[in-house]
């Protein structure tokens, strides 16, 4: 009997911890896990906007596998931009992270300043990158006063590539800021170490900076990976609807067909739902052995201070 108020006592915390997280979970619940189990459901059904409701089984993932070349070429093209994606913005962000953590002052100023793209629209920060990197745009005028001819951004395929990559240095602001307080938290007996034995700058980067933030580097890989099978929202912002279709995409060398972009474009060009709902079940499904490669590989290159 003894027990019974602490019982009731845990049973009202319990109860009201519930009811503080229950918007969560409704959300969670309606918004997320709801459309996720009902696009599971449709991408075995001939879904239509239009029309009725039909269960064929895995007729529709048979239909991609076997007669939509346009489905591995997306994967092609996703797998090409998250891998180098991928390593091009944690390198920038190493890279920015360590210069601004050993050779500028006013540190907060300056995480400010990175981190402020992150927060803007990214809408308005593609058409400000659009407009500058256009044939007559600040890019090509600046160019102009070292006498190099205009660089055509947009019609090139490597071009394209390489801008679309390029712009993301304004999206690192986030892994920046990550970046600098793990190496706020390095020991600096360590690179005392290092200077006394004669270690230069490239080596103590190498040997100390580069294992001791490693953890957050391969936590920077994954979550990255996974941001990149997903964001087919920045080819289809940087060409807009016109480009975004399979028809003009050709003309690029559909050297941003995201996989993204076939799933959107049956859904809301051809309005097949069924379709595009496994085309999303694909991309899960590929994005998770991606990211269990990197586990399995990667994290024997993480180095763990406890473990030592």
């Amino acid at each position: 009997m003894a027990r019974l108020p602490i019982f009731r006592r845990n049973t009202k915390k319990a109860l009201t911890g519930m009811v503080y997280i229950s918007p969560w979970v409704m959300g969670l619940m309606l918004f997320t896990l709801a459309p996720l189990v009902y696009s599971f459901y449709i991408s075995f059904c001939k879904f239509s906007i239009l029309g009725d409701t039909t269960f064929v089984g895995l007729k529709n993932y048979e239909f991609l596998l076997k007669y939509e070349p346009l489905l591995w070429t997306g994967f092609r093209q996703s797998l090409l931009w998250t891998v180098c994606g991928t390593v091009f913005s944690t390198s920038v962000a190493v890279f920015f992270a360590v210069l601004i953590f050993k050779g500028l002052r006013g540190t907060g100023t300056v995480r400010t300043i990175f981190y402020f793209p992150v927060v803007l629209n990214a809408v308005a920060l593609t058409t400000v990158i659009k407009y500058l990197t256009r044939h007559e745009g600040w890019v090509n005028g600046f160019l102009g006063l070292f006498g190099v001819n205009p660089v055509d951004f947009w019609g090139i395929p490597v071009n394209i590539f390489l801008t679309i990559l390029g712009t993301q240095i304004f999206f690192v602001g986030s892994s920046v800021v990550i970046f600098m307080a793990a190496l706020s938290n390095v020991s600096l007996e360590l690179y005392e170490s290092a200077v006394i034995d004669g270690a230069g700058p490239l080596r103590k980067f190498y040997f100390i900076t580069l294992p001791m933030i490693s953890p957050l580097i391969y936590y920077s890989a994954i979550t990255g990976v996974i941001f990149s099978f997903s964001s087919y929202h920045i080819p289809l912002l940087y060409f807009g609807n016109q480009e975004a279709t399979q028809q003009v995409l050709a003309g690029t060398g559909d050297v941003m067909y995201h996989i993204g972009l076939l799933s959107f474009n049956y859904a809301f060009h051809f309005f097949k739902l069924g379709i595009a709902s496994a085309i999303g079940w694909l991309m899960l499904l590929f994005s998770l052995i991606f990211v269990s490669l990197i586990y399995i590989f990667g994290r024997r290159l993480v180095f763990y201070e406890a473990e030592d």
